[in-house]
């Protein structure tokens, strides 16, 4: 999977989970791919973060495995 795919599925990720009710730490999310990485902001006017493909597609396997969250709590070493 290239970055720009997965940078796709975790815009559409963070999108849903801004039109939830229950996931209020959301405002004008994005992910896009720049080069080798997914950049990523869940708050418009907080600074992004940039992740590396394997980081990024480990985050996107997080999500697809129905988990909701930031890409930091993929990360942990509790992460389901």
């Amino acid at each position: 999977m290239t970055t720009i795919e997965i940078a796709q599925r975790i815009d559409a990720y963070l999108r849903r989970f801004e039109k939830d009710d229950n996931t209020k730490i959301y405002y004008g999310p994005l992910a896009y791919a720049s080069g080798g990485w997914v950049i990523i902001s869940y708050v418009r006017y907080h600074p992004r973060t940039s992740l590396r493909k394997q980081d990024a597609e480990r985050y996107l396997a997080w999500l697809d495995a129905g988990n909701t969250g930031r890409h930091f709590e993929a990360f942990r070493d509790d992460a389901p």
